[in-house]
């Protein structure tokens, strides 16, 4: 509702807009209203993807797939994702893909990878707690774990979640907690 405000007290005062979206999902119905009436509008780092529109973004297909084999080659052997709906999020998709095509390319299974997604909307620390957890049980049983977050707010929440935990040694923890920014 904020954005769409915005946004329509803004088409009546400048030329176009570059717009960092928002990324709740009424939003898509703005996004969809002002493609329909041609009003110039850039969006970055992520885009509606079933609108045709002009955007600029990082290549964020590339960066997903150079981090897996950065991970890969540093030898972790499973992998926690941490990621929004990747479906509503191009940004958060691209990576998504990237880094699993750098698992496939590798052989990892789907045995060796545990998705949860985070909610938007609603507060995310149950799936960030119960990732944890799955965190320590698998270094508990000796595996190298890297967590993948689909963004650095995620990261920061989760960090924040490892030291306030109760963990006797944290160096036992081998795992590498990777961001976007």
């Amino acid at each position: 509702a904020v954005e769409a405000a915005m946004v329509r007290e803004l088409e009546n005062k400048v030329s176009g807009i570059l717009l960092y979206p928002n990324t709740r999902s009424e939003n898509h119905e703005l996004y969809h209203a002002v493609f329909l009436s041609k009003y110039p509008i850039v969006y970055l780092d992520r885009y509606p993807g079933s609108i045709p529109v002009s955007y600029v973004v990082s290549d964020n297909l590339a960066g997903g797939y150079e981090l897996g084999q950065y991970l890969l080659s540093s030898r972790h052997t499973h992998f926690i994702l941490l990621f929004h709906d990747i479906q509503k999020l191009t940004s958060e998709r691209d990576r998504f893909n990237g880094f699993m095509r750098a698992m496939a390319e590798s052989g990892v299974t789907k045995h060796q990878i545990e998705y949860f997604q985070v909610p938007i909307d609603t507060d995310p620390n149950p799936v960030v707690r119960t990732a944890l957890g799955h965190l320590r049980d698998q270094v508990s049983q000796g595996r190298k774990v890297a967590i993948f977050t689909c963004n650095d707010v995620l990261a920061y929440r989760l960090m924040s979640h490892i030291q306030d935990s109760l963990i006797p040694d944290e160096d036992a923890f081998v795992a590498a907690i990777v961001a976007f920014a």
